[in-house]
């Protein structure tokens, strides 16, 4: 009488430490890797340097499994960001490059991490994993794989939105530079217009020339105040706008000057004073005063429009990087749920051939064999017992023993006690007392020798009775 109701053997105690200690162990190497950085700046410069934040990963890993050793790759990868990636003490990254090592580096983690917990139970000896604890496992692993896509896919559009928006600012600033240079340009222009509005009254008297300079002269202060708000946040234009405001406003003083000289001691007079040179040097000192301005504008719009390309750059390899990320723990998840399916399969596969050949054993018996749960209902019986009890296996499946085995007492014709609960009880063997009589199901009766023993698994569980 046989119980085939599983009982967990029990489980030796967990040599894992206390997850808070594993996480203040991730929090602990990884620090102590910062001054290990700056002393090996002599030796590598200012490159970041990951492969000394693998070190705290895997001994994380190795010590904590697979929580652990997550948490430390997370923590790594913050605090590689804002310590060791330039810019330093940001969380912004600079160069697409980097970038692209940091994503490594945080999948490196991962796998390291997660593949040590797929070998932390050979390691340990423990090849003895209950059905119920592999499933666990695999659901486990199927939730971190399809939580880090998630992960990949949250950052993807976290740095994106970053990106496009320092991809924006660097745009304005492009945009900046643009129209501060056109206006250095129509400054010139104007200052250009004042001087030969004035050289053409000279030449021709005409007054619509003295309008004309007029409107340049307004033109020309326009530009001016223009130039100077656009470029209040920069030393060196403020520094060359303190020169060129005193020579411009002198130049059309001067250039008022030769108009008025030519209204009042005719066209020589006029022609004398230009001649003397003084509105020449002040032009060539305000020509190479606004070209100097240009040239740094020129620069700052070459530097800015390559940071608009390295934000593309790195807007483009977040989202290239972030889904393979993606894709490379979906498929680890499928790769661990399909190796899982295939142990699985192999132990169904097993199980069924020890049922055929448990089944085909008891069939050989000459003997009538029962077998019974802990609750004492019926699992299994070979064919004798069908002969003597007139029940097949398939109608006595799940009923209790008591009603497929009636059994008396041959002299007092009174029921006898099944043994099966004191087997239950006792764990011990029990047999029928003597002179009983099995009733079959058509009332037959025959004379019967019985005895009742446990069924015990590897752990000495008690699985039930035959």
């Amino acid at each position: 009488m046989n119980t085939s109701i599983d009982s967990k053997p029990a489980q030796p105690a967990s040599t894992r430490p206390s997850p808070w200690k594993a996480y203040a162990l991730a929090l602990v190497l990884t620090l102590a890797m910062l001054p290990l950085r700056v002393a090996l700046i002599a030796w590598t410069g200012d490159r970041p340097v990951f492969i000394l934040f693998v070190i705290p990963i895997i001994l994380c890993a190795y010590v904590g499994g697979l929580k652990s050793g997550l948490a430390c790759t997370a923590l790594v990868a913050l605090i590689a960001d804002y310590f060791v990636m330039p810019p330093t003490y940001s969380f912004a990254i600079e160069q697409a490059g980097d970038f692209a090592q940091w994503l490594i580096l945080i999948l490196a983690g991962v796998l390291i991490s997660v593949l040590h917990e797929s070998l932390r139970p050979s390691l340990r000896g423990d090849l003895n994993e209950s059905a119920e604890k592999k499933h666990s496992a695999t659901e486990r692993k199927v939730q971190v794989g399809f939580a880090f896509a998630l992960v990949c896919l949250g950052a993807i559009g976290i740095v994106s939105y970053l990106s496009i928006a320092k991809i924006r600012e660097n745009a304005a600033w492009v945009e900046h530079t643009h129209e501060v240079i056109s206006h250095l340009e129509s400054l010139y222009s104007d200052t250009m217009d004042v001087q030969s509005d004035s050289r053409n009254y000279v030449a021709t008297n005409d007054e619509n020339y003295v309008a004309l300079h007029q409107q340049a002269a307004r033109d020309t202060a326009d530009e001016l105040q223009h130039v100077r708000t656009l470029t209040a946040d920069n030393a060196a234009h403020l520094q060359n706008l303190k020169i060129l405001v005193p020579l411009i406003t002198e130049q059309l003083a001067f250039d008022r000057h030769v108009i008025e000289v030519r209204q009042r001691d005719g066209a020589d007079a006029a022609r004398t004073l230009i001649l003397a040179g003084k509105g020449r040097l002040l032009h060539d000192k305000i020509h190479d005063l606004i070209n100097e301005m240009q040239d740094v504008e020129g620069k700052l719009l070459a530097g800015r429009e390559q940071q608009v390309s390295q934000s593309a750059q790195i807007a483009q390899a977040v989202i290239i990087a972030g889904s393979v990320l993606a894709f490379v723990f979906v498929g680890l998840a499928l790769i661990f749920i399909r190796r899982d399916f295939d142990i699985r399969q192999r132990a169904e596969q097993a199980l069924r051939q020890s049922e055929e050949s448990l089944d085909v054993t008891l069939h050989s018996i000459g003997d009538a064999v029962l077998a019974t749960d802990t609750a004492g209902a019926i699992t299994r019986m070979n064919y004798v017992a069908e002969q003597l009890t007139g029940w097949t296996q398939a109608e006595a499946l799940g009923r209790p023993i008591g009603e497929v085995f009636r059994i008396i007492n041959e002299m007092t014709r009174e029921s006898t006690v099944i043994p099966v609960d004191k087997v239950l009880a006792t764990g011990e063997t029990h047999g029928l007392a003597n002179h009983t009589i099995l009733i079959a199901r058509d009332g037959s009766e025959c004379s019967i020798a019985d005895s009742a023993a446990p069924i015990r698994d590897h752990a000495n569980n008690i699985l039930g009775v035959v």
